[in-house]
């Protein structure tokens, strides 16, 4: 299966529909003239990423078929450039999964499959195809602290969106998320959990990358 190039194609062509799709019916369900609060997520943000991403490796898998035949290495970036944004979207099912699933239960059925395909679905796939397709081993440690630089910049820019008073979300809060709400949380209890979130996504990069050495001891 790893060195399948159509499996592959057609894998990474499924992951990024689920995107599109999820992505889609999170836009419909907004109000009037408020779509465009819906691109300050990290979950979409992160999604869109991923359908990018899967966009060309599905074409190049596809073209490295066409051209090479079914059988070989399969098509793939710069693995620590694509483990990047594998590790941004598990972040995003991470948080919903521990902080932000019980709120499925109250969303209508349009919401709850975006919620799904966005949080759950296209994670899992994007990992899955981690597991199965990309070169492993070559990624360094040192990229934990690189790929800290665009949770960081996100979260910066979600304060600063919110302390300018741009438009407030459709939950009455100028804060996308009600973890980094400094109105409600105060700006000292921020100061430890900004800190505390950075310090999680470090460790989870550095997990990532550590089972990535290993996936490559294993195939050796």
């Amino acid at each position: 299966m790893r060195t399948n190039r159509l499996f592959a194609a057609i894998w990474r062509s499924l992951t990024a529909a689920a995107g599109i799709l999820g992505v889609g019916l999170m836009l419909s369900t907004a109000q009037p003239g408020r779509a465009g609060n819906f691109f300050y997520y990290f979950t979409t943000q992160s999604n869109i990423l991923v359908v990018l991403l899967f966009l060309a490796l599905a074409a190049g898998s596809l073209r490295t078929m066409i051209q090479e035949g079914n059988r070989g290495a399969v098509y793939h970036v710069l693995p620590s450039f694509q483990l990047a944004i594998v590790f941004y979207i598990t972040i995003t099912f991470l948080v919903f999964a521990t902080l932000l699933s019980g709120t499925i239960f109250s969303m209508g059925n349009t919401t709850a499959i975006s919620m799904i395909l966005t949080h759950f679905v296209v994670p899992i796939m994007a990992l899955t195809d981690w597991v199965l397709f990309l070169p492993h081993g070559e990624t360094k440690r040192r990229a934990a602290f690189a790929w800290l630089s665009y949770p960081l910049a996100y979260l910066c820019f979600s304060l600063l969106r919110a302390e300018f008073g741009h438009p407030s979300f459709d939950q009455g809060s100028e804060y996308p998320y009600f973890f980094i709400d400094a109105d409600k949380l105060g700006w000292g209890n921020m100061a430890w959990v900004i800190p505390a979130f950075m310090a999680g996504f470090f460790l989870l990069g550095l997990g990532m990358i550590f089972l990535d050495k290993r996936l490559a001891r294993e195939r050796r």
